[in-house]
């Protein structure tokens, strides 16, 4: 069509008028069915956290700092729990009858992190990874917030398993701060 826009000319604008944290990379002509939110086939999502005791004000807009005592090793443990098909009715805010929890989750870790760097970081930081189809509101966050129960020692990968099956569960998990999060990559093919 004629009243189309160049893409490169578009890309340019776009980029001058979005917020500095959001930048277009690349555009690709689709359909008006398109619907961002419930169309990708993969979303991956980063939490960005450190555990100093020491760490400075400055890296609240940027990552979550713990002050328990965190076991990583067992954190490692806790998050590969929750790859797979499960019931992520416990990890869900404000569900419902009609909500959907049986969820897929293709990969999750914690690991230390060497993506999202600043010079006022602490020496270690670390970064909780988690791919999959679609995340239910407040769902990587809580995730995020039993894998900190389990690295604290305040639950055990045990109880972390049960949580995964739907039922009632006998501890409380939180939302971890929204400032860790950060929807990383979306894949739509």
């Amino acid at each position: 069509k004629d009243d189309e826009p160049d893409p490169i000319e578009l890309k340019e604008k776009l980029n001058k008028n979005l917020p500095a944290d959001i930048k277009i990379k690349d555009l690709t002509r689709t359909t008006e069915e398109l619907r961002i939110i419930n169309d990708p086939k993969e979303k991956e999502y980063h939490y960005y956290f450190c555990n100093d005791s020491q760490a400075s004000p400055m890296i609240a807009p940027y990552m979550c700092n713990f002050l328990e005592d965190l076991d990583m090793e067992v954190m490692q443990k806790a998050a590969k729990t929750f790859e797979g098909s499960h019931n992520f009715k416990n990890y869900c805010y404000r569900g419902n009858e009609n909500k959907i929890y049986e969820r897929g989750v293709d990969f999750c870790e914690v690991k230390e992190n060497d993506i999202l760097t600043a010079s006022f970081f602490p020496k270690k930081s670390y970064v909780f990874i988690v791919k999959g189809a679609g995340f239910m509101r407040h769902q990587v966050r809580l995730m995020v917030g039993a894998v900190v129960l389990a690295g604290s020692g305040q639950i055990t990968l045990e109880q972390l398993a049960e949580s995964l099956k739907g039922n009632e569960i006998d501890f409380k998990i939180f939302v971890a701060p929204s400032s860790g999060l950060q929807l990383f990559k979306m894949r739509f093919t």
